[in-house]
């Protein structure tokens, strides 16, 4: 290729400015420029009741609020949602949908219901999979695997497990059900990241995920303190 070199005059070369060699290095300049993908997900968790209502809304507050903008995950529970609903219905843009809903194993037959939304600036719809969907009288569990654009080499991948348990559940039975679905999850991949969260009610992972976390230290409900997550496999 050939170009005519007569057509650049002295003047414009002298405003050509020279480029800065290197870049800023560092934590923090490397975490500005993965802004939208941090490595463990920033999460939002709320018990909806029926966010058949307040789908406009939260439409707009992932649009126009940076907090749920830039939220990796949403995660909600007693979303209400029949089965019959169409995906469509309860879309948001830029965010992928995983959702449970309550069938006729819980012998329950309104309310209950989970559902996941996945940045997808954090982690693209073809790396988020649901691995299993558990409905029971006493417990309603969805576990989606994912894989961000972002993870350390020392983590295989992430699992969220997105639980609720209903007021007049058997806790005992729930909590065995979430600890015996926790471990395997564990045992099968050993350096991933876990995460269970969600709407426990009255019943309480304490005594049951003695080498997990949880992060939500402060009221939820009145002056008291439901655990919202937990974590484990860091």
């Amino acid at each position: 290729m050939w170009a005519d070199n007569s057509n650049f005059s002295t003047k414009s070369k002298c405003c050509l400015k020279a480029r800065k060699q290197g870049r800023k290095g560092g934590v923090r300049e490397r975490l500005k420029r993965r802004r939208s993908r941090p490595f463990l997900p920033e999460l939002i968790i709320g018990n909806a009741r029926s966010p058949n209502n307040k789908i406009d809304e939260l439409r707009a507050c992932t649009k126009y609020l940076n907090e749920y903008r830039c939220a990796s995950l949403l995660c909600f529970s007693e979303t209400w949602f029949a089965e019959s609903a169409s995906d469509s219905s309860f879309d948001i843009d830029n965010f992928c949908q995983k959702r449970l809903d309550r069938t006729k194993a819980s012998n329950k037959s309104r309310g209950g219901g989970t559902c996941l939304y996945v940045n997808e600036k954090w982690c693209h719809p073809n790396n988020v999979h649901v691995k299993q969907q558990l409905c029971t009288p006493d417990l309603e569990m969805l576990t989606v695997v994912l894989r961000p654009f972002y993870l350390p080499r020392e983590f295989a991948k992430v699992t969220v497990n997105v639980v609720y348990v209903h007021p007049k559940a058997n806790t005992i039975a729930a909590m065995s059900t979430v600890t015996n679905h926790v471990h395997e999850q564990q045992n099968q991949s050993p350096d991933g990241v876990l995460l269970v969260t969600g709407d426990f009610n009255a019943a309480s992972l304490k005594d049951y995920l003695l080498n997990y976390q949880q992060y939500v230290d402060m009221p939820t409900r009145g002056n008291k303190t439901r655990p919202w997550k937990h974590s484990g496999s860091l």
